[in-house]
């Protein structure tokens, strides 16, 4: 009897071990609807989440942060310890994994060791090859940011200046009110500005960069992650346009006595085009996060972000408020570990305006993170804009975090 039941048991244990080994990966909600509709030819954008980064990925520790640029390291020094300088998320994704993915004839998008996962373009029959590799953890669609609002440019009223401009060391010029509503003449006289601080930017549309008020920027290294090239101000036939680039560049850190100075004039800067907007201004999260992995690898201090996703255009399914709880969206994710390696993320709280009974925040990701630094707009006068968007979070944490001039700012012109 009892040698029986070991039998018994044996076999139920192999068996078992028999489906857990041929088991598939988890497909996820919006890519099962997706493919619920989708014929066998279409080609998806899907995100590709790995189970682990190899058995040895420890010993790479050592050899990455030997290879931390100078930049990278100083800042990782000022926020964690030196003993810990780099860990998992720092480990490249698994070639070998990679390389039987590509095997499928799936098309490689983009590689994120933070999120242990990579980004392909594959038909159904790819995917379902995919799924049955035994160390894909889960496929999911690959979702879609919507763009920042391009404001109109409009010329800047001529008028003479305020009285307390004068009691200042530098010339503001129209660009008084939107720093001293955050009383940046004040640092700026005490010896601050962007000086010795690295931003990167993810955006698009960084056109005109020889305008006055931007032609003293140092500019660090730039990159176009939607058409893999080092040009990030617009060209024919590439997808991606728009302006909205250099507005955000020249708000932080212009400098033009009498025009325009940004609270950040003095930084450097690292120059990131995210955005398509070819595709109803909508971008693709991929995008955002392996511009923050470029920003990170590069030492960037700072990265500010005007993109944000939650609403997505049918049959797509959007994001809720509920899914705005810092821990939900990609990007978010995406956000928070930036932030974990010593980046202050700066986010938009979004355009999505005042909140209702059913919807009771409107922030967009990743301004929802918990470590992101989510920003709204306000006038002239300090009141909100009607478009900023509001919280809380899901969670019930404050969001916005910080308020700033948002409409009627003075910025250079992208064309002239």
């Amino acid at each position: 009897m009892y040698r029986v039941g070991v039998f018994i048991i044996s076999i139920i244990l192999f068996s078992l071990g028999i489906s857990s080994l041929y088991s598939q990966a988890e497909i996820g909600k919006n890519l099962q609807a997706e493919l619920s509709q989708s014929g066998e030819d279409k080609t998806l954008g899907i995100w590709i989440f790995l189970t682990d980064k190899g058995e040895n990925w420890e010993q790479q520790l050592s050899g990455l942060e030997q290879n931390l640029l100078p930049a990278a390291k100083k800042r990782r020094l000022r926020n964690r310890p030196a003993e810990r300088l780099v860990d998992f998320y720092d480990v490249p994704v698994n070639p070998i994994y990679l390389r039987k993915i590509t095997r499928t004839g799936a098309e490689l998008r983009h590689k994120s060791r933070w999120l242990n996962a990579v980004s392909v373009n594959a038909t159904r029959a790819q995917i379902e090859q995919i799924r049955s590799l035994p160390f894909i953890k889960k496929i999911d669609l690959i979702k879609k940011f919507k763009g920042p609002e391009i404001p109109e440019e409009q010329p800047v009223p001529a008028g003479g200046s305020s009285p307390n401009e004068n009691s200042y060391s530098l010339n503001y010029g129209p660009s008084f009110t939107q720093n001293q509503q955050i009383h940046t003449p004040e640092l700026h006289d005490m010896g601050y500005n962007g000086s010795g601080v690295i931003i990167a930017m993810l955006d698009a549309g960084f056109n005109n960069l020889q305008h006055q008020a931007l032609s003293s920027i140092q500019i660090l290294k730039t990159w176009d992650f939607v058409n893999g090239d080092s040009i990030v101000w617009d060209q024919p036939g590439q997808m991606g346009t728009g302006n909205h680039g250099t507005y955000t560049l020249g708000t932080i850190a212009g400098y033009y006595p009498g025009q325009l100075i940004g609270p950040a004039y003095g930084a450097s800067f690292l120059l990131a085009k995210t955005e398509n907007t070819d595709w109803e201004r909508h971008i693709e999260e991929d995008h955002w996060v392996a511009g923050a992995e470029w920003a990170d690898s590069l030492g960037a201090d700072i990265i500010s972000s005007s993109l944000g996703y939650r609403d997505f255009d049918p049959p797509e399914p959007s994001y809720t408020w509920q899914d705005m709880d810092g821990n939900t969206t990609i990007v978010t994710i995406g956000a928070d570990i930036a932030a974990s390696r010593g980046i202050l993320v700066v986010n938009s709280a979004g355009n999505e305006g005042n909140s209702t009974p059913s919807n009771p925040n409107t922030l967009v990701a990743p301004s929802d993170g918990d470590s992101v630094l989510a920003a709204g707009a306000v006038n002239a006068s300090g009141q909100r804009t009607y478009f900023s968007s509001v919280g809380p979070t899901a969670d019930g944490r404050i969001k916005p975090d910080v308020m700033a001039m948002g409409s009627g700012v003075v910025a250079p012109s992208a064309s002239n």
